[in-house]
This record gives structure tokens, sequence and C-alpha cells, in this order.
């Protein structure tokens, strides 16, 4: 995939960029206090599995982040915080609209290796 140089995903539950389930979507946080967000439509009940990759090469493999799940009316369903490359979780969704906010929680400058990217999986 193609290095994401430009931060696509809203700011808030507003300006959240959609996104399908099944399909992996890179983002950036592209300053200190950047908070992403996403929203995608489920059409079926069950355990889904969100799954966050951070690329780059470099020590931000240390940094801390935090991917959560969230409902329209804004109450969190599940999340995850820690280091590393790759984090992953479940959530037990029904049917409908749901938000998965991203933040890096580490001081860090605007580099472009603070891409990510993030999937929504549907029960098998």
């Amino acid at each position: 995939s193609e290095i994401c140089t430009v931060d696509l995903a809203g700011d808030n539950f507003i300006s959240a960029q959609k996104i399908r389930t099944d399909t992996v979507v890179e983002g950036k946080a592209d300053h200190q206090n950047d908070s992403d967000y996403f929203v995608m439509t489920t059409t079926q009940s069950g355990n889904y599995q969100i799954v966050f990759n951070k690329a780059g090469t470099t020590d931000s493999a240390t940094f801390t982040w935090t991917v959560s799940v969230i409902t329209e009316a804004g109450h969190l369903i599940n999340n995850v915080q820690g280091t590393g490359t790759t984090m992953s979780f479940s959530a037990t969704l029904g049917a409908g609209e749901y938000y998965i906010f991203v933040k890096c929680l580490t001081e860090h400058s605007m580099r472009q290796d603070f891409v990510y990217s993030i999937e929504c999986r549907t029960p098998e």
C-alpha cells in the first residue's frame, strides 16, 4: 500500500472518515494532539475484531497508542492502549453505526513516520 502523507481521518464525530468493514484504511497522526475518527456501519450482530498496525521503522514502535470503538451516543464499547506495531481487540456490536477512535498518546513532532492502518473485521 502507499504511504499516507495526508491526514484524511476526521478530528471528531461530525467529520469522521467513512470506512467499510473488512477493509484496511490508512491514517496518520500528523500532530501531537491529533485525534482520528472513523465511522462504519455494521449489518450484523457479532464479535468484531479491530486490528491496528503501526507503520514505520524508527523508535515509534515504542510510542503509546489508544484505539477505541464508540457508539453514536459516545459510549465506549471497548478499547486497547499500548505500544508496539500491532494491537487488536474484539468488540461485540449489533447492526448499526459505530466510531473507531485512534490517537497517539506520546509527544512527537510532525513526521511521516506516524502512519498507521486500521481494520474492523466482521464475525466469521
